[in-house]
């Protein structure tokens, strides 16, 4: 066995059992963690601290509902992972069949990944075959402001709007 085909088992062994313990959400979205009631009540209070209102629930996340003209909503889901941690996730509505994902788009994700700030690229693959692309940042929960949350969501948001306006150029988003 090479070394790839290791990696590629770990890879294969962690993907599974993280998708096995997280379930999958609505739309065929990949749940990470379920909020508690108190790390619910710290970003709720300071969403309304910028004045932001919570625009739905899925499982334990919070959704915020950020509008573009062109592109349509993000949501930003935000979740605790334990007390300690705040999880962001920001979905890209690309949703290509999976064998149609090219060294392209991968290379990109990859790229983002280095240049991208906050957040890390990931990408997986649906039931039916379809291929998803998030985003996901890990806060410390206790650390966040106002300001920060502002930020957080606002560049994770941006981040995923270029993306898929470099998916939709590519003939990848609808």
């Amino acid at each position: 066995m090479s070394f790839l085909d290791t990696m590629l088992d770990l890879t294969d062994a962690f993907v599974s059992g993280y998708n096995a313990v997280t379930g999958m959400g609505p739309q065929g979205y990949p749940l990470i963690g379920r909020g508690s009631d108190e790390e619910r009540g710290r970003i709720e209070r300071l969403c309304r601290e910028l004045g932001w209102g919570v625009d739905g629930r899925e499982g334990g996340a919070i959704l915020l509902r950020f509008n573009h003209a062109e592109l349509g909503p993000r949501d930003v889901r935000v979740m605790s992972g334990d007390e300690c941690l705040a999880l962001f996730l920001v979905y890209s509505h690309a949703l290509p069949p999976a064998d149609n994902v090219t060294e392209e788009v991968v290379g990109y994700l990859l790229h983002q990944n280095v240049t991208a700030a906050p957040g890390c690229w990931f990408a997986d693959v649906l039931q039916d075959g379809r291929a998803i692309f998030g985003l996901r940042y890990d806060a410390l929960g206790a650390a966040l402001d106002p300001p920060t949350l502002k930020f957080i969501c606002e560049k994770m948001v941006a981040e995923v709007l270029s993306f898929d306006a470099w998916m939709k150029a590519e003939g990848l988003l609808a």
